[in-house]
């Protein structure tokens, strides 16, 4: 089966296009190369019709008057008739024409009636100028063929108007069938268009501007080998490349989250750590003096820092662990309280935070998921606040109507500026 891309498709039904415009046009030319010779046909018998009356005028003239000038007008008539007669049908038997085939049986008859009519009318000028009484050559010869002549001259013209009528009886079908046929192809062209280009061109688009805005969809690909195939193969791999880079870059921003993680993490144990090596020195110091409960209580502080050095280690722990989500009820407060210890040490002079959470208010969320939601927002509010001093606020609001909490975090700084308003929900 041969396939054919898109552009030989164009191709394809630009040449069929041309093709069946040209047959059309061809068809047409056809045809009205018959209505011409019709046409002309019918001028020729009026020609021809209009000497016979000629003839007629003059012949009455003569037979009234006896003018040597109108004998001779009626003869010079008769010969351009009978030239112009002969002149037709050479022109019919070259050309042939098969629909004009009873033309040459007009001409034929009149050619014949002109012949007897110049007969008669050379004898009735002999009888005239002998002074012979032609009343009944007049009337039984002249007259009649004149007559004659007349009829068989608008028969020829009443031939050419049927000849006429009868093409444009014959042309109202093809040319409505044409029209149809060309209105049916255009519209069929338009539809395969849209079917073949437009609409997946436009799916594409649809598809780009969806990645614009953050979601990335592979375009399905169709079994037709074409241009459109490979756009949307070439469209898919970028989709998948995409998709990497984004892989990439969650995984820097987790880094850089774990950073701020170990940073906050390394300024909380070093609390504890003092205390268990202030504590241990002290137990060390009066162990010659048998100082019993005092060493008794270094060792208990120093258990206790040693617990509190483990709950800060294994909440980071968690925080490195999760991947999905793993709901939970938990005081909200408590989420914040580990926030607001894990950037402690980011926080510079000048700025406070302030917390207006309801120590009641538990909801079911993934604890690190959350943590690591508002230590972002948290921090993105420390790096706004320009100049010192300033403030944050986490406020919460529990809505118990619809069984939601709303949480709200708010900062002193100048706000996001109005070119990237529109990307706050943007990866990064």
């Amino acid at each position: 089966m041969i396939h054919l891309n898109l552009r030989q498709k164009i191709v394809a039904g630009i040449v069929l296009y041309i093709f069946f415009y040209v047959s059309l046009g061809f068809s047409f030319f056809k045809k009205f190369e018959e209505f011409n010779e019709d046409v002309t046909i019918l001028i020729h018998a009026i020609k021809i019709s209009n000497i016979c009356l000629e003839i007629r005028r003059y012949e009455k003239n003569y037979i009234i008057r006896h003018n040597l000038n109108d004998y001779e007008t009626v003869k010079k008539y008769i010969n351009e008739a009978t030239d112009y007669i002969n002149i037709v049908r050479k022109d019919l038997d070259i050309k042939n024409y098969p629909y004009l085939n009873e033309a040459p049986h007009y001409l034929d008859k009149l050619s014949t009636k002109l012949l007897e009519y110049k007969t008669s009318f050379s004898d009735l000028h002999i009888g005239l100028e002998d002074q012979v009484d032609s009343t009944i050559l007049i009337q039984e010869k002249i007259q009649p063929i004149g007559q004659a002549t007349i009829n068989i001259s608008d028969e020829f013209i009443n031939y050419g108007q049927s000849k006429r009528a009868e093409f444009i009886s014959k042309a109202k079908l093809p040319i409505i069938s044409s029209l149809t046929l060309l209105i049916v192809f255009t519209v069929i062209t338009a539809i395969l268009l849209h079917q073949k280009l437009i609409a997946p061109l436009k799916s594409i688009e649809q598809a780009a501007n969806t990645i614009a805005k953050g979601t990335f969809v592979p375009l399905p690909v169709p079994k037709q080998k074409d241009e459109i195939q490979r756009v949307r193969q070439a469209f898919n791999r970028m989709v998948h490349e995409l998709e990497m880079q984004q892989e990439q870059l969650i995984q820097a921003q987790k880094l850089s989250s774990i950073g701020t993680l170990a940073s906050g993490t390394a300024h909380q144990l070093n609390n504890p750590l003092n205390n268990i090596s202030t504590s241990c020195q002290i137990a060390l110091d009066e162990l010659d003096q048998g100082d019993l409960p005092l060493i008794s209580k270094m060792l208990t502080t120093i258990y206790q820092e040693t617990q509190r050095a483990s709950e800060i280690v294994k909440g980071l722990l968690e925080f490195s662990r999760a991947q999905t989500f793993s709901f939970q009820p938990v005081a909200l407060t408590e989420v914040v309280d580990r926030v607001i210890k894990l950037v402690s040490s980011d926080i510079p002079p000048g700025i406070i935070i302030h917390k207006k959470i309801p120590k009641t208010l538990i909801l079911d969320l993934d604890v690190q998921k959350m943590t690591e939601a508002i230590l972002n927002l948290v921090l993105n509010g420390i790096q706004a606040i320009k100049p010192l001093p300033g403030s944050i606020t986490i406020t919460a609001l529990d809505n118990k109507e619809v069984g939601e909490a709303t949480i709200i975090i708010e900062d002193s700084g100048n706000g996001i500026e109005g070119e990237n308003l529109s990307k706050i929900f943007d990866p990064f």
